[in-house]
């Protein structure tokens, strides 16, 4: 039974311990690759939970000069195949690719773009009606990178659990990174932090389960070159605490007459 680390505002240290009976994670993200963020703790939960990885996008303007695939289909194809493996590598079931592209249809214009995001929408409920999680992780505001598709995805996700009133049904948890949590990312990205006291969703991982996280890493080779992912499996050894923060979506749903 998943057990989430929720860490009291009161004075005592000690998390307490909220099971969810419904044994099926559901983790909607943007891209291929996005689930670095979180690998340690599917790969945690992977044993005893079905756990389920959702993308967006099919990353076909994840252009890297080192691998030297052209944007478009071929990267697309490669792409999946490094999806595969990561997911193989954390154990969890094959990823679910909702077949959008980077940007939501940005890149040839608006109407485009609003095309897409209402498909996204509808893939989106589909697919959580169809798995029937019994929570769901995506990003929060911040979009973990502030990345374009990471803000959409989470926005997008969020909206459908609030419009078709699944809030209690499905609970979503976001993404979340403290400043001394942050780690050095290959091609510079900076990380999005919030206030350690607002994450209140704290999963320790074990060392095993970290060593998953270098797999992953390892599976998108069009995405990391083999410096940066040395780079990122050293910065990575060097966090002792092996702590990954979330934060859930919280609603107050009493009806009142002012602010």
């Amino acid at each position: 039974m998943l057990v989430l680390c929720l860490v009291a505002f009161a004075c005592t240290p000690e998390p307490k311990h909220t099971p969810i009976a419904n044994t099926k994670i559901l983790v909607i993200l943007a891209h291929p690759d996005d689930e670095t963020a979180v690998a340690p703790v599917l790969a945690k939960y992977a044993g005893d939970h079905d756990v389920y990885l959702a993308l967006a996008t099919d990353g076909r303007y994840g252009y890297r000069e080192h691998a030297g695939i052209p944007k478009g289909d071929s990267l697309v194809a490669v792409r999946k195949k490094e999806a595969e493996c990561s997911c193989r590598a954390m154990g969890i079931h094959p990823p679910i690719l909702l077949g959008f592209h980077d940007g939501s249809g940005m890149v040839t214009g608006i109407g485009e773009y609003f095309r897409q995001t209402e498909a996204m929408r509808e893939k989106v409920k589909s697919t959580i009606a169809e798995i029937d999680p019994g929570m769901i992780i995506t990003f929060g505001p911040d979009g973990d990178t502030g990345h374009l598709d990471h803000r959409g995805i989470g926005d997008i996700t969020t909206e459908v659990v609030l419009r078709e009133g699944w809030y209690e049904k499905y609970p979503v948890f976001y993404i979340g990174w403290t400043k001394d949590k942050l780690v050095s990312l290959p091609q510079n990205d900076a990380v999005n932090t919030a206030d350690e006291s607002y994450l209140n969703i704290r999963i320790p991982y074990s060392q095993a389960e970290e060593e998953k996280l270098y797999a992953v890493i390892k599976c998108h080779k069009s995405q990391f070159s083999p410096s940066e992912t040395t780079d990122w499996i050293e910065t990575e050894k060097k966090d002792t605490v092996n702590v990954a923060y979330f934060r859930q979506l919280t609603l107050d749903t009493r009806v009142r007459g002012d602010f």
